[in-house]
């Protein structure tokens, strides 16, 4: 019997807390990172986020990264980074669009490997909970993020088609 190690747990009460609870846990995922947010802020534009999600893409050839937002059209206005990361890896990242029924889901998260994850209460308030080594926790909201996903859209594309 393989033994877990025990989950850690930290509680977040700032949104600078927040971010840095995301950039803990981004170097943790191995195989899968999915993001469910209202809309991608400016830290998800940052250098070194995006060189931890760059080396992500080269350590694992079978890695994926999934955004699941309700604005996506936000990463084209705030994140060129971003767009620039899924230009070069888009055959490992995927930006979908929440639908209309599920804008009410007001807590977004980010989970890792399905083990880390960082979840916020609510997305106008910088509280949440940060968990390392936890797959019980991190299973439900992977259940939730897969039930959304399901009913997504794709919303940005690697290729911009325009006149």
């Amino acid at each position: 019997m393989i033994e877990l190690p025990d989950p850690t747990f930290e509680r977040i009460d700032s949104r600078a807390g927040l971010d840095a609870g995301v950039d803990r846990i981004l170097p943790l995922g191995r195989r899968r990172i999915l993001v469910f947010e209202t809309s991608l802020g400016p830290a998800w534009n940052r250098a070194e986020r995006i060189a931890v999600l760059r080396q992500f893409f080269l350590d694992s050839r079978r890695g994926e990264i999934r955004f699941l937002l309700h604005d996506p059209q936000s990463v084209y206005a705030r994140n060129p980074r971003v767009v620039e990361l899924l230009r070069r890896f888009s055959h490992m990242m995927t930006i979908h669009q929440t639908p209309h029924q599920a804008k009410a889901v007001y807590d977004p998260f980010v989970i890792c490997d399905e083990r880390h994850y960082i979840h916020r209460f609510h997305f106008n308030r910088g509280f949440g909970t940060l968990a390392i080594d936890d797959a019980i926790g991190a299973e439900t909201l992977f259940e939730r993020f897969e039930e959304l996903w399901s009913n997504s859209e794709p919303a940005i594309s690697a290729t911009t088609l325009g006149l």
